[in-house]
Formats: C-alpha cells, sequence, structure tokens
C-alpha cells in the first residue's frame, strides 16, 4: 500500500484466498506435518460472518476524520477461526491503527487480539496492512505462519523510518516481530543519508536491509495471502458509503469455490452506466443545483473542483485496460482551454460498485492517452513539475514513465531547475532510475504526449 498509498487509495473486497491449505481450516500446507487439529471448524464460515458482522460496533472506525478505513475478513493462523482486521492510513506521518478481533472459540462473540502495549513505528502504529497480497512463511517447527510487510512513518519531510516486521498471531495476541529498519534524514541540499540495522541494532547495508525478510525466513514454505478488503468512507453527514466485491469468503481451494453476488454481474457485462449512476447523479445534481461553480462543494461531496471551468458534464465508458469492465470517465463539455481535454474524475468496478481511481484539481490533471493510458500534470510551485504517464491496474494507477523538474544545486552552490527522465515508479524522485535531461528534451516529450491526448465521446449529464 506504500504508493497509496498510501495512496493510497484503495478500494478492495472482502474475503481470503488461503495461504496453502484451505480457507477456515487448520490443515497446514502439503508437505508439512500432519499432526494437527480437525481440519474443519467446529463454527460454519457463515456462522462466522455472521458473528462478525453482528459485532461490527465494537471493531469499526466510527470518526469521519478516520476515514476512508479498510477491514477484511481472514483467518491468518488457519485455525478455523475467522479474524476481522480494520484499518485506518491517517496523516502525513503516514500512521496506520488497527482493530484485530477473531471469533471464540464457542462462537460467543469475539475476542481483542490487538493488546494495548503494542508499538511499532510510534505509538499504536501498525506497519501498512492494506495490501492486496502478502508474503507468508510457515514455520514448520513452531507451527506458525508470518506475514512480512513494511511500515513508513514520516517526521516531517526530512525524515522517514522504514522497517520490516513480520506478523504472526502467537496465544491469541497479535505480535510483529522487527526483521530490520532503515533510517533516511535528508539535508537543505536534498541530499540523503540512509542508515540501516538488523533487529539486534547492528549497522547493515541497504542491500542487506532489502533482503532482510528472505534471510530471516530462509528455507520456510513460502506462499502467498490474497487479502481483499472492503473500503469504508465516513461523510460528515449521512450513512457510510462501502465498496466491497462481496460479503463471501473466496479461496483458491476446489471444495470451497468462489462465490459470487450478485453484484458482480454488473462486472461481467451488466448495465455499467446503471452500476455508475450514483457518481452521474452527484454531477447531475451539482450543475442543476448551481453548486458546479462551488468549491467547496465539490470536494464535500467527493466531485472535482474542475467542474467550475464547464458549462457542461459529460461522461463516457470506456474499457481501458482490456478486462472486460468499462470505466466510467466524467469530463467537462464547453470547457474554458484551462480544463480542455481534461478528465474530471475516472472510475472502475469493483464487483459491480464505482470505485474512485483518478480526480482532477487545479494543479493536478488527468488526461486520457490514445493507448488507453493516463496521463497525470502536477505542479509544486515554479521548480517543480511532475507529468506521469500510467496504466490502470485494478483501481490504481501503474507508472510507465514520467518527466519531471526539481530544483538542485550546482557546484558553485546556485540553484537550477533540472529536468529528468525516468522509466517506472521510485520511492523518491529523482532517483536511481531518473536520467537528467535538456529543457528541449523535456519540452519535446511533453509536447508529445499532449498531442496524443484524446478526448472520448461523452454523453450530457447536465448543463448547457
Amino acid at each position: 500500500m506504500k504508493k497509496v498509498i498510501l495512496a493510497i487509495a484503495l478500494a478492495l473486497a472482502v474475503g481470503l484466498s488461503a495461504c496453502g491449505g484451505t480457507a477456515g481450516s487448520s490443515q497446514k500446507p502439503a508437505g508439512n506435518p500432519t499432526e494437527t487439529p480437525s481440519t474443519v471448524p467446529s463454527i460454519p464460515q457463515e456462522t462466522q460472518l455472521q458473528i462478525l458482522q453482528a459485532n461490527r460496533s465494537v471493531w469499526e472506525f466510527r470518526d469521519p476524520y478516520e476515514s476512508p478505513w479498510f477491514y477484511t475478513f481472514t483467518d491468518l493462523d488457519l485455525n478455523g477461526r475467522l479474524e476481522v482486521i480494520a484499518a485506518s492510513t491517517q496523516g502525513s506521518g503516514v500512521f496506520t491503527y488497527v482493530n484485530f478481533y477473531e471469533v471464540r472459540a464457542d462462537g460467543s462473540g469475539i475476542d481483542n487480539l490487538y493488546h494495548a502495549n503494542v508499538e511499532i513505528e510510534g505509538p499504536d502504529d501498525w506497519p501498512e496492512i492494506v495490501l492486496d497480497r502478502l508474503p507468508c512463511y510457515y514455520d514448520t517447527a513452531a507451527g506458525r505462519y508470518y506475514y512480512p510487510c513494511e511500515g513508513v512513518t514520516h517526521d516531517g519531510y526530512a525524515h522517514q523510518y522504514y522497517s520490516w516486521q513480520a506478523l504472526c498471531l502467537k496465544d491469541g495476541v497479535a505480535e510483529w516481530e522487527l526483521i530490520a529498519s532503515k533510517n533516511v534524514d535528508w539535508d537543505e541540499n536534498g541530499s540523503d543519508t540512509t542508515e540501516c540495522r538488523d533487529a539486534q541494532g547492528n549497522v547493515i547495508s541497504q542491500q542487506d536491509y532489502d533482503s532482510a525478510v528472505e534471510r530471516r525466513f530462509a528455507g520456510m514454505q513460502k506462499m502467498e495471502l490474497t487479502l481483499n478488503w472492503t473500503k469504508v468512507e465516513i461523510p460528515f453527514e449521512g450513512d457510510p458509503v462501502e465498496t466491497a466485491k462481496s460479503a463471501a469468503i473466496q479461496t483458491q481451494s476446489a471444495e470451497l469455490p468462489v462465490q459470487q453476488s450478485d453484484a458482480n454481474a454488473a462486472e461481467t457485462g451488466g448495465d455499467d452506466a446503471a452500476a455508475y449512476s450514483s457518481v452521474i447523479e452527484k454531477y447531475r445534481k451539482a450543475f442543476e443545483t448551481g453548486n458546479s461553480k462551488n468549491a467547496e462543494y465539490s470536494w464535500d461531496n467527493g466531485l472535482s473542483e474542475m467542474m467550475a471551468y464547464s458549462s457542461a458534464v459529460g461522461y463516457a465508458l470506456e474499457d481501458l485496460d482490456g478486462n472486460g469492465i468499462r470505466e466510467l470517465i466524467i469530463a467537462g463539455m464547453g470547457t474554458s482551454d484551462f480544463s480542455e481535454r481534461n478528465i474530471y474524475d475516472l472510475y472502475t468496478l469493483e464487483n459491480g460498485a464505482p470505485v474512485p481511481v483518478a480526480t482532477s484539481f487545479a494543479r493536478m490533471r488527468y488526461y486520457l492517452q490514445s493507448d488507453n493510458s493516463i496521463r497525470y500534470e502536477g505542479s509544486g510551485g515554479a521548480a517543480y513539475t511532475n507529468i506521469v504517464r500510467s496504466r490502470l491496474n485494478g483501481s490504481s494507477l501503474e507508472t510507465i514513465e514520467m518527466i519531471f523538474t526539481t530544483e538542485q544545486t550546482a557546484q558553485d552552490g546556485s540553484l537550477y531547475v533540472a529536468c529528468y527522465y525516468q522509466q517506472g515508479d521510485s520511492e523518491r524522485i529523482p532517483s536511481e532510475k531518473s536520467v537528467e535531461i535538456s529543457d528541449e528534451e523535456f519540452r519535446t516529450r511533453w509536447e508529445q504526449m499532449d498531442a496524443d491526448t484524446v478526448t472520448p465521446a461523452l454523453t450530457l449529464i447536465a448543463g448547457n
């Protein structure tokens, strides 16, 4: 989730893909010892889901300031009893708060697996757990499953703290094992100093930090856990809005086939326009009530402020990634030059529900390219411009290439604006992937991407 992250921006489903063996059982992966408890849980999965949902008030986040948050049902220790992980990542410091509960063995309720004294990167801060997939390592000697993931905390722009942690359920408590850490400090000239340490506090190389997980779990059976999350947004007024695929446990097991909810029909050939009706109606209301020029109204309703530069707004449905699901493109009609050809909002479908992918603002705008890639143009000031071309992957955008400018210091101490080209993404820019280019090449590449911009045929939503 790092780039969401952070992003992000995530909108995932509820479910479990078994990390070896059968979901909802205590069966260990093939090749492991056979002296295991019964592989049939004493409480049916459907009943366990009902217990978790009945206790939602215990594990959910209620404060709008914690929105959006995510939850998933899973069985990390494969003991046949389901857990719920509810997580909210907040602030520029990237703090992840988690509620973590498991169904009791007798079905009488749920138990808290998140003990009060946990302290990872900061007070009550977990590594960023809201990920589509987690590696899973099985320790045959201890009979435990470990799930490593990386956490990051920002202490302002100048200091970043990274750590590899491994999650394991132990004696009814969620424990995190520190594997390695990395501190990055930036000076006023934009140069960084990086120090990495192992779990015992010994200084190690960056390469050792990057390979710390593989070395810690060397020789253990490696699998992969798929976590399908539900996204919950809490408006300051009104009922919470959820974006989910299915309320069924999903597994790769032939004995427990994936169950589809009725909403899946929209993903496999239903009326896409109807599936996006809630988004389309928000824009219709904005224009029909005269609120399309009100920035605060657009922010409060999750709409693009770019609609203020249009006399009308329309939509198009295009399958941008070729997976058979058409994305919703909202754009202006009768726009000013400032917002010409600009995508206001881009949505895709997750189990028939609209999921936001990108929203344009005055200083960060999205455009559609002829190859169905998405171009982003952003500015952080006169010396800082980013032009990024991305492809749609699920509900996220993956960087293909970018050009950008940033302020640099010359050998004589003077400041200048440097131009760069880079393929793929990186945690920071410039990085080892970045290649410095001339001003002329920067302008040429930008002009080429701009010339390749296309505007889909729009159907009028509202306006004149």
